[in-house]
């Protein structure tokens, strides 16, 4: 399966898989990008389109991550 900066969802479920125990809430911008593009799978250009597409992965993994409690989510992190 071919990752590309729109597949938000299965971006933030690879991550979740190659990185299970990672803290999402003290994960930078650039340390998330870092990890993206070294997705083995992950086959689109090494910057995304828009600064919106990190943060829709970010939201995606945090709640691929605490699929339980959604409304613990700091606004900080969405």
């Amino acid at each position: 399966m071919s990752l590309s900066w729109e597949k938000y969802w299965e971006i933030a479920e690879a991550l979740n898989k190659a990185h299970p125990t990672q803290d999402l809430i003290h994960l930078n911008d650039e340390n998330l990008l870092k990890m993206i593009v070294a997705l083995p799978d992950f086959d689109d250009e090494p910057v995304p389109p828009s600064p919106k597409d990190l943060e829709a992965v970010l939201t995606c993994w945090t709640e691929l991550d605490n699929p339980e409690a959604p409304e613990k989510i700091p606004a900080s992190a969405l």
